[in-house]
């Protein structure tokens, strides 16, 4: 039995279409929006006006957000090609890191109103301002290595900028991206009718909860019930839909408010 479960023909041509549908989703023109900044009348602009935009703005946030996710999308397309083959816990790993990265994109731009999309974007950037903040903390015990250290006026300014964060909702990153799978669900029954969004929702959180535990090194994950294939192709699919709507919110107001 192949260890990443392509033990059919129909695994074999899925896993070759999703493989395709990442080389579509990286492909340097198709995402240039991503690297550029925001228009000055779209929704990433509106959101930037109402939230904090110290130490870290929202649109280079969320732009480290999108390139992660197809960085490491790309990386694991590259790994399954490869002559040399790779491990589940590899390509598990490297799909938790494009979930993540999906995830707190579409945590900001696929809520259907305006406020929902203004308190997440709020927490994004909180999220990353406290990650800065306990970097700094980090960095302070650091003597050892060539790190240049900021100095005291910097880094009482940076403290500043942090703490205009501490009124944010707080999330930790499974809840984020449990809201995400949500939203993300959502979004696929309201471009496709027919399509099962609870499901896909469900199947979401499942991968980050088994990819996770790749990640960590758990072993409860190799006796949890998955399939390498089905579940790297609904991260794919999920992140098409995701950076779709996010193109569009680098570009122009949303209007998604429910009628």
């Amino acid at each position: 039995m192949h260890p990443l479960g392509i033990n059919t023909q129909a695994d074999v041509q899925q896993l070759l279409q999703t493989l395709v549908s990442i080389d579509d989703l990286a492909e340097p023109n198709a995402r240039q929006w991503a690297t550029a900044a925001p228009a000055q009348d779209s929704e990433i602009r509106r959101l930037e006006q109402e939230v904090p935009q110290e130490p870290v703005d929202l649109s280079h946030s969320l732009n480290a957000a999108t390139i992660a996710a197809l960085d490491a999308l790309t990386s694991t397309a590259s790994l399954l090609r490869s002559d040399d083959g790779c491990t589940e816990v590899a390509v598990r790993a490297l799909m938790r890191s494009g979930l993540m990265g999906i995830g707190r994109l579409g945590y900001v731009v696929l809520p259907v109103t305006a406020e929902e999309r203004r308190r997440n974007a709020a927490t994004v950037v909180a999220r990353e301002a406290e990650s800065f903040d306990r970097a700094l903390k980090a960095v302070k015990n650091v003597n050892a290595l060539p790190i240049e250290q900021p100095t005291d006026a910097e880094r009482a300014s940076l403290k500043r900028q942090i703490a205009l964060h501490k009124d944010a909702p707080g999330f930790r990153d499974g809840a984020m991206i449990e809201r995400s799978a949500k939203l993300i669900g959502v979004e696929v029954e309201r471009q496709q009718q027919d399509a099962q969004g609870t499901v896909v929702a469900d199947q979401l959180s499942w991968i980050w909860h088994t990819a996770s535990g790749s990640a960590h090194g758990f072993n409860w994950e190799t006796r949890a019930p998955n399939h390498f294939v089905a579940d790297l192709s609904t991260v794919v699919v999920a992140a098409g839909w995701v950076l779709d709507v996010a193109e569009r919110a680098w570009a122009e107001p949303l209007e998604r408010d429910p009628s």
